[in-house]
């Protein structure tokens, strides 16, 4: 004959499909999923992490400071990690080291507490952001180029916000009309126009643009 029992393992089934889904998304996300335990040993790094930080999983793995470059593991030991003990959480900007180059990266840590409350281990999850920073680095480059023609120019440069007042004169309103920058900052353009062509002025430069670029011909006034 046959004696036997049944039992429901419909949670265990559940729980195993939320565990392998949960596996699928650490490992097709790009960001860098990494935990270690209280001491800072890391116990686990997902493909994204291993694969831009240069990290063999076959290897026993390194700390959680060895990851970073010099800077950001001062940066971790003196601020982030004491923030993240008393606080439980921390974002911010650290550096990874990846081989010979370094992998600038945003970050999200988090504490995770056991029964006793005790720290179980902390986790990190970080974007690479290299491009954002090199965006920005090109962005900074080209404004100051740009800055640097303007403020140079001989030509006398303006800018004003939608209402005509001025928020910005090149330099060399001095030395072409004989105004001091402060004393036409946030006052209205028409101050320095003839009162004669203030209507030309308003037609032409304040009237709503379609974006096209318009040219005429104005009388300025000197100080």
């Amino acid at each position: 004959g046959f004696v036997g029992s049944l039992a429901d393992v419909t949670p265990q089934v559940a729980s195993q499909a939320e565990r392998t889904r949960l596996d699928e998304i650490l490992e097709t996300t790009t960001d860098f999923v990494v935990s270690a335990d209280a001491h800072g040993q890391i116990t686990f790094v997902n493909g994204a992490a291993a694969r831009a930080l240069d990290i063999s999983t076959e290897a026993v793995l390194p700390k959680l400071v060895d990851l970073l470059a010099d800077e950001a593991r001062w940066t971790y030991e003196a601020a982030v990690l004491p923030h993240l003990l008393a606080h439980g959480t921390w974002n911010g900007d650290l550096t990874f080291r990846s081989g010979d180059s370094v992998v600038p990266a945003s970050v999200a840590a988090t504490v995770h507490l056991d029964a006793d409350g005790s720290v179980a281990y902390v986790s990190l999850i970080a974007r690479d952001v290299s491009d954002a920073k090199a965006l920005e680095a090109r962005l900074v480059d080209s404004e100051a180029r740009f800055r640097s023609l303007v403020q140079n120019s001989s030509d006398l440069i303006m800018v004003t916000d939608a209402a005509g007042s001025l928020t910005y004169l090149s330099p060399s309103i001095t030395r072409l009309l004989g105004w001091h920058y402060e004393d036409l900052l946030g006052r209205s353009i028409l101050t320095l126009v003839h009162p004669d062509d203030a209507a030309l002025m308003r037609m032409c430069a304040l009237a709503p643009m379609s974006g096209a670029a318009r040219s005429f011909d104005i009388r300025v006034r000197s100080a």
